[in-house]
Parts: C-alpha cells; structure tokens; sequence
C-alpha cells in the first residue's frame, strides 16, 4: 500500500468515526505537508456527506451537524495534547496551521450537508458540481465515492456531479486522465472528453483530451471500453471498441477514428537517467506520466514540446519551423531539470536553446 492509499484509508476511518489516536496524528502531520493533500481532504469530505446519506432524506441536518461536531471534537482532543508536547519545536505554527485548517474545512464540509439537506427537503433534487484540478506542472490522484482511481496528468481538470454513483458514474474530463474503474454493470462508468465519450464498465484506460492537442486520444490497459463520437452528422465509423493494449484517436480536422495497435510481447528496456534511446511501443508508454516517468516514442518535436511545456509549466517557442518534424523516442526516469532534458536533446539534433524565466526558444545551429 502506498502513502496516498494509506492516508485514504485513514481519511475514510476518519469519516466512519473509527480512527484512533495515531491516525488522528498521522493525518495532521500529512495535511500540513502539502495543499494537494488538503484539498484532497476537503474532497473526500463533501463527497462523504454530499453522497453517502442521499437515498435517505429523512435524515435531520441537526444531526448531522451533530455527528461532526463529535468528530471535530474528539479531534480536537488530541490535537491539543499533539501541539502542547511538541511545541518547543520547530515550526509549530505549522502543526497549528494544520490543524486549524483541518477543523475549518470540517466546519466547511458540515455547513455544505446542512445547506444540501435543507435545500433537499424543499426541492427534493439538489445537485452540485464537483471539480478537481491538477495544475501544470502537477498531478493529482482522488478516489471517487464508489471506489474507483482517477490520476490527473498535469493542466487537468475532472468534473462531476455529487450525486456520482447514485443514478449514473458520469465525469467530464478537460486534460489527461488514467482511470482505475470498479466494476458495476448497472452503472456504466462514462467519460466525457470533449468530441467522444468512452463507455466502460471495470476496466483501466488512459484519456487524453488537451483543447491544444489536434486529436483526443483513448488507451485501454485492462478489460474493453467503447468510444463514441458526440457530435451527430460525423462520417462513420462512429463509435469503436477497443480491447487491451489497443488505442482509440479521434481527429479533431477529419473528425475520425481509428485504431492503433500496440505489441504486447514486449516490454520498454530499463533505463538509466538522463538518457535518450530505442522504447518499445507498448502501451505502458501512455500511463508512465502517472509514476512520474516521462516517455516518448516516435514524436514529433512539435508534440514533445508540448508534453515538456504541461510537465515543466514552461513556455517553449520553436523558432525554425524544419525543427517540428524532427521525431524521437526516449525515456526519462529520475525528473530531469528542463535544461538537462534540452541538453540530451540536442546532443542529437542541431539546435540550440536560451531560457529566460519561464520561456525557452529553440532554434537551429
């Protein structure tokens, strides 16, 4: 089990009432080391009192208020204890911090339940919006109230509804996204991705759907997904399934589908950082963004440009148009500075670059 899955898990026992005093410590400690980690909180939160009491209306928002009052004020319970014993360290307004952040979003969370319910009483369907971002140069993972795994590559954003799972599992997806899909056939889970929606049901599957990028791209790893066009009047084939180690491009121009295979006898060779040779073409090549692995196989200049302006949030300008073909395949493995993936670039290719704050030009020797 790794961190993120360990924290979600004491989140959830959290929630459920049932963490003990060393959870309560370990999750102030987390919350303070990162925003991401409390928005992801904060999330977990409005999804557990948003979704989690939705089939039963009759509940009062009294009591539910109630019910997180206790919670807030058995934290609150080890919380002093936590501060007053370390509190000849160093950056204890920190731990401080974090706790008066973790109490305030379960303040945040509870006024949202009572504001729902209310509303629920008297219009009998309140639904809200639901939206998780992953800014550039950044990703975020978040596990949706059914149990299933979403990673959001960097410029991301993922929308849906707080009655998610309840009548349907629908997102609308703006960026890239790899999904980990619990299965449920009443419930198919669906992805809107500007042009196409993909249809699964448990399966685990890539989408990437830049506004930049000139096609909209579906990779499946496990089980099958159907891809549909959106718009009505496209020339056919309109909808394709797909089976693993198979990938769906829909161009955005000719408003087409088709299909690349991928070879599954092999596997990309392990590499050593800071280094640029032959990938195999595999599928693993589309998920490496979600163990921080940046792999190419086979692109343009012009597209690998835009991977490294998402991964880096930089700007880069090519100078020399002849430039943009140029193709190559790579691989790094240890999140290599900007200059240093530029420098193996143009060990291979005439060009040079200058970086000036957040701008790279290239141009040719």
């Amino acid at each position: 089990m790794d961190a993120f899955e360990h924290f979600t898990e004491i989140i959830h026992k959290y929630l459920a009432s049932t963490a003990d005093k060393e959870d309560l410590i370990s999750l102030l400690e987390w919350l303070k080391t990162n925003s991401n980690n409390v928005n992801y909180f904060n999330q977990l939160c409005n999804i557990w009192e948003l979704s989690s009491n939705t089939d039963d209306q009759k509940i009062e928002a009294e009591l539910a208020l109630a019910r997180l009052n206790k919670r807030i004020n058995e934290l609150d319970k080890f919380v002093k204890p936590a501060i007053a014993h370390i509190q000849s360290e160093p950056g204890i307004w920190k731990f401080r911090f974090a706790a008066a952040v973790l109490i305030g979003i379960i303040a945040i969370s509870c006024l949202t339940y009572i504001v729902y319910h209310n509303n629920l009483k008297s219009t009998d369907a309140l639904i809200t919006n639901i939206e998780a971002i992953a800014p550039p140069s950044q990703k975020s993972q978040l596990i949706l109230s059914d149990g299933t795994k979403v990673w959001l590559n960097s410029g991301t954003k993922l929308k849906y509804s707080s009655n998610y799972g309840i009548q349907n599992r629908e997102v609308f997806l703006e960026g890239e996204a790899y999904f980990q899909v619990v299965k449920n056939p009443a419930k198919p889970f669906i992805v809107h991705a500007s042009s196409i929606i993909v249809k699964a049901l448990g399966t685990s599957f890539n989408v990437k759907c830049y506004a930049s990028d000139t096609t909209i791209e579906t990779t499946l790893v496990e089980g099958r997904v159907q891809v549909f066009k959106t718009k009505e009047g496209m020339e056919k084939p309109s909808k394709v399934f797909l089976n693993p180690n198979e990938k769906a491009v829909f161009t955005k121009r000719n408003e087409e589908i088709f299909i690349d295979r991928y070879e599954t006898n092999k596997s990309p060779e392990k590499l050593t950082s800071k280094s640029l040779v032959n990938v195999n073409k595999t599928v693993q090549s589309d998920i490496s963004w979600t163990e921080q692995r940046l792999v190419f196989e086979n692109e343009t200049f012009e597209d690998l440009t835009k991977r490294l302006e998402r991964w880096y949030n930089i700007n880069i300008h090519i100078s020399d148009e002849k430039l943009k073909s140029n193709r190559y395949t790579g691989k790094f493995v240890n999140n290599e500075s900007i200059e240093q993936v530029l420098q193996i670039i143009a060990k291979t290719t005439p060009m040079h670059y200058s970086i000036k704050d957040d701008n790279i030009t290239i141009d040719t020797k």
